[in-house]
């Protein structure tokens, strides 16, 4: 025991010097581990991650899933162990990743060492405003008011302050990531609000964070399409359509005990626009990857599943227009275990 922690810290001291960042090559191997968790092969997809953090320091969900694949999948102390000094990085604690200590007793003991023993690098003010902009965001949805336009107006209100707020801080800090704010540093329900409502397109500030590397690009294709879904155009106020990144509810949607996958008619577009900001995931890659979790129990997550409500007689139209080819896409029973 005592020599696996030794050697697991010798590894983090390694690590610990600064590395140089390729989004491009961290991508790369994000997708193929990503790809190989899905085909079960756990082994490959740890050494696709190990590779991946070798190009740019993880963002805290690749460091999270990284550690689940090697504590439960692979039995990898050392890697899980490595994936967890950058968690400590962001402020998690070992309990978070492991309810069963008896069990997985020799990986507990050394991320209880590494726990103990790494600084975390979150800016408490910077965490505690977003978690404050988080709460009131959230407060006055919830808050009791008399009529209608009263809580319009006080949810706008509310918004374009946070919104403010929020700028202010991307202007005050040069790096706000999950490092320096804690995992979850970007705030999708809040800028699809701030669309919504004030009809806010969050692109030009979010874009350059992506490009340095301190925003997930998977994360931040899913907010920027749902934006752009509620944004309105001013000359007609209908709302434009999302096909910059094609992973809106169009495309990607569970209705009932059916999930659809609808390829977008642009879809060289798409993937060119993917390609930009360094993501080697394909559309037809988050298509497969879709495809497992319409049909598979998994503990693994790499993006939200989208529920939306149609009518019955539109849900059968979709079927239909696919079953003729009027509309170039698959749709998948869902097991009655994950429904």
């Amino acid at each position: 025991m005592k020599h696996i922690a030794v050697t697991v810290m010798v590894a983090i001291a390694i690590m610990g010097h600064t590395q140089p960042s390729n989004l491009k090559h961290y991508y790369y191997w994000i997708n193929k581990a990503e790809l190989a968790i899905y085909d079960s092969a756990y082994s490959y997809a740890s050494d696709c991650y190990s590779r991946a953090f070798r190009h740019h320091t993880p963002f805290g969900r690749h460091a999270s899933q990284a550690f689940r694949l090697n504590c439960y999948y692979t039995g990898n102390v050392q890697r899980a162990a490595q994936c967890f000094h950058y968690l400590a990085q962001m402020g998690d604690q070992p309990s978070w990743y492991i309810e069963d200590t008896v069990k997985h007793d020799e990986l507990w003991r050394t991320i209880t060492i590494i726990s103990d023993t790494t600084k975390s690098l979150v800016i408490p003010e910077l965490h505690d405003e977003l978690e404050n902009i988080k709460a009131t965001d959230q407060a006055v949805r919830r808050m009791y008011f008399d009529d209608e336009e009263e809580q319009a107006k006080a949810i706008r209100e509310t918004d374009s302050l946070n919104l403010s707020r929020l700028i202010g801080l991307y202007k005050r800090y040069p790096v706000i990531n999950d490092y320096t704010a804690g995992m979850g540093a970007l705030m999708t329900p809040q800028f699809i609000h701030y669309a919504k409502v004030l009809n806010y397109d969050p692109e030009e500030l979010l874009l350059k964070e992506v490009l340095k590397g301190n925003i997930f690009a998977g994360e931040y294709v899913n907010l920027i399409d749902l934006c752009k879904c509620e944004l309105l155009r001013p000359e007609d106020g209908k709302a434009r359509p999302a096909t910059i990144y094609g992973t809106n509810p169009t495309f990607f949607f569970i209705v009932d005990s059916v999930g659809f996958i609808i390829q977008p008619a642009n879809i060289k577009e798409v993937n060119k626009s993917r390609k930009r900001i360094s993501m080697s995931e394909t559309w037809e890659d988050l298509a497969q990857k879709h495809r497992y979790r319409y049909k598979h129990e998994t503990d693994f997550i790499f993006f939200p599943l989208k529920f939306v409500f149609v009518m019955p007689e539109d849900a059968r139209r979709k079927i239909d227009d696919i079953d003729n080819g009027s509309t170039k896409g698959e749709y998948h029973i869902i097991p009655l275990n994950l429904r």
